[in-house]
């Protein structure tokens, strides 16, 4: 129940474009930044005519077979505190192996400390640009003081001969609502009663933003 209340709201608040400017995360001019991880078979580079929505990429490939480790990691690092929640997007492009994004989560300030790894998200989209979402992060958790991320190629046991991965639009939001916690297991009544007015608040908070837009007009 908290993660659906925390979907509400994330829904409700408009996100703030973190990735794309520093980090470099639309890839129109290049791969500035970020690098490679892996496999000795893969490797990283800039695909300048393909892209989502613009031309301009960022290149995995995979040219060994079975599993490996294929992965480019993200400059940015971002300092967290309690009550914020995140998430990170990517669109991704595939010729059938699985292409994903994964947090990675840390003790410490500035990406230092303990690394813990939230469960990727991926896609094996053949040929077709697809949207990946990681589900919402509670920077509260376990601790949290800095997230970053990175982006998979993952090959299957199975795999032989090269496989490419595109990405683009690589994202990370922070909504502007704080995450309400609701111990579902405990009050389910008030969980409930929770997510209603929190969808309520939303529907009041787009009307009211749609009569102020109609005014300004």
């Amino acid at each position: 129940m908290r993660n659906l209340l925390a979907l509400v709201l994330l829904g409700c608040a408009p996100g703030v474009v973190l990735a794309g400017g520093a980090p470099n995360g639309d890839f129109d001019t290049g791969i500035s930044g970020w690098t490679y991880v892996g496999h000795p078979s893969g490797s990283i580079s800039w695909e300048p005519a393909d892209g989502s929505p613009n031309p301009g990429s960022l290149r995995l490939q995979f040219a060994g077979s079975g599993l490996a480790e294929v992965q480019a990691y993200s400059p940015f690092c971002e300092n967290v505190a309690p009550g914020e929640l995140w998430v990170a997007d990517t669109r991704v492009k595939s010729d059938g192996v699985r292409c994903s994004i994964q947090a990675l989560a840390y003790d410490g300030a500035n990406c230092t400390g303990l690394e813990a790894d939230v469960e990727p998200r991926g896609h094996s989209s053949a040929n077709t640009w697809t949207t990946v979402s990681l589900p919402p992060i509670d920077a509260g958790d376990a601790g949290l003081a800095s997230i970053s991320f990175r982006l998979l190629l993952e090959p299957s046991l199975s795999q032989q001969g090269p496989a490419t991965c595109l990405f683009d639009s690589v994202h990370l939001f922070q909504t502007n609502q704080s995450v309400v916690e609701v111990p579902a297991a405990d009050a389910p009544g008030l969980a409930l009663l929770a997510l209603f007015l929190a969808a309520a608040a939303c529907g009041m908070l787009r009307r009211r933003s749609a009569r102020g837009s109609r005014q300004g007009a």
